[in-house]
């Protein structure tokens, strides 16, 4: 199974932090934040490490080379959707993590693995918010089961179906890979946008693939470390 790492974002919120270099390749407790994203997944189920980069980050691609992860490269930065559907093949299954992403406690990752391997499609790791912060993020509208109705991307203030949250990691089947794959190649981006990846999730929906939701353990706690706040945080946990 592959993991892919969309990591081709300029991140300009963290040009004071990073002074030039990719937020990705910041340090927690002597680790870059992307290798304790892959160390989430464990030992034996991940076979290759997709890192999608721009060709402007020199220090993430020299570090994905020394570690032997494979580095395609996205050639504008257009978009979570567009990075997703480059590092997808489209012909195995795969997961996706934000590579600025990571979990203070138990990662919501290996369940999302489980549901793959149980034959789901489309696993989607959420997490709760309060009401102040939905609009800041993608919020399921909850079907029966834990299934998922529609993603909606960062609704206005009080019009949220629910105040469960996209945390940023997901699964794809591959059936599923396939179609978000086709689903970019028909709409494609135009030059200088961008694109997130609810619409193509949105369309597995619509075209009956079966989904799931999970969430991470209680007490687990996501750190945004492509935010200045939320990489401190993150620092003040890991050291």
């Amino acid at each position: 199974m592959e993991l892919i790492l969309p990591a081709a974002g300029k991140g300009t919120r963290m040009a004071a932090v990073t002074h030039g270099g990719s937020k990705e390749m910041l340090t927690l407790r002597g680790r870059p934040v992307i290798e304790r994203v892959i160390l989430e997944a464990g030992r034996g189920v991940v076979t290759q490490v997709v890192v999608v980069s721009s060709r402007q980050k020199d220090d993430l691609n020299a570090w994905a080379l020394e570690t032997r992860r494979s580095l395609v490269f996205q050639p504008e930065a257009s978009g979570l959707g567009p990075a997703v559907s480059i590092g997808l093949s489209g012909k195995r299954p795969g997961l996706v993590a934000l590579p600025d992403v990571v979990f203070q406690g138990p990662s919501p990752l290996p369940q999302v693995i489980e549901g793959l391997q149980k034959g789901v499609d489309f696993v989607l790791a959420c997490r709760r918010v309060i009401p102040a912060e939905a609009s800041r993020y993608g919020i399921v509208d909850l079907g029966a089961g834990m299934t998922m109705k529609e993603i909606v991307e960062k609704p206005a203030p009080g019009s949220e179906p629910s105040l469960v949250a996209v945390a940023g990691r997901y699964g794809f089947s591959a059936r599923a890979a396939e179609a978000i794959h086709d689903w970019f190649r028909r709409h494609p981006v135009e030059p200088g946008a961008e694109q997130s990846l609810t619409p193509a999730m949105n369309a597995l929906i619509q075209q009956g693939l079966t989904t799931s939701i999970v969430f991470a353990a209680e007490g687990s706690i996501r750190h945004d470390c492509g935010s200045p706040d939320g990489y401190e945080a993150a620092r003040a946990h890991f050291g």
